[in-house]
């Protein structure tokens, strides 16, 4: 009896191995399948957004804290090469390739300005709406999902799992049209705090001119901006 449940046991271990190896593979086989895409989606971004064109959307912004709704915002996203507007109503931001320049205003008051000549690329990244086509390639574990349904559309969704505890990003899906353009966007931040992003009109290959990316500052001053310098 003792021998047939070592017998037993080893099998069950056994099984058990090549049940978790099975696993892993898959899972390794997901991931790769995931940076493949997302390799492609980047792709396809550097290659519109030139020196001379750009992308632009609409996005509807919600916001969950605890679970529990939080607020919804509507706004437009313009980008070219390196440099970023978002319109956002009570929050604009200007990011000309060089000055980072954010805009806030609220109850009426004045509207507060901050400039920073020499922003840091970690905080760049928390603003910039396209941080997620370069974030998935260290700190994340990815897996897809090819085949998901979004207002009528079937599209791809990626799965993002941060590494690290740390992380500004803990979890994210983005999921994206057959032209892969992105459609949404739902990200975790902490443990219960999710914002999503419904993307809508986007616009490839749109020539925008250089002057959308910059604060202009006299402008600013003349509407009453109350202007601090880092």
């Amino acid at each position: 009896m003792k021998k047939i449940i070592i017998a037993l046991t080893a099998i069950c271990l056994v099984t058990a191995t090549n049940v978790c190896a099975q696993q892993s593979q898959q899972q390794a086989d997901d991931e790769k399948k995931a940076r493949a895409f997302l390799d492609k989606v980047a792709q396809k971004y550097q290659n519109d957004l030139s020196a001379d064109k750009g992308i632009e959307f609409t996005y509807e912004s919600s916001y969950f804290q605890n679970r529990q709704p939080a607020g919804t915002y509507k706004g437009t996203i313009k980008i070219k090469n390196k440099k970023f507007f978002i319109n956002l109503c009570a929050l604009m931001i200007w990011y000309d390739g060089k000055v980072f320049v954010q805009r806030t205003v609220s109850n009426n008051q004045p509207a507060q300005v901050t400039i920073d000549p020499s922003p840091k690329k970690s905080e760049l990244d928390k603003k910039n709406p396209y941080a997620f086509l370069t974030m998935y390639k260290k700190g994340y574990k990815l897996s897809i999902d090819e085949n998901v349904s979004y207002q009528g559309m079937t599209c791809k969704e990626v799965h993002f799992v941060s590494k690290q505890s740390a992380a500004e990003i803990q979890e994210m899906y983005a999921a994206f049209d057959a032209n892969l353009n992105p459609v949404s966007i739902r990200l975790r931040q902490g443990k219960y705090n999710w914002i999503r992003i419904r993307v809508s009109n986007f616009k490839a290959g749109t020539s925008i001119p250089d002057k959308v990316f910059h604060y202009d500052e006299i402008e600013g001053k003349n509407k009453g901006d109350i202007v601090t310098r880092y």
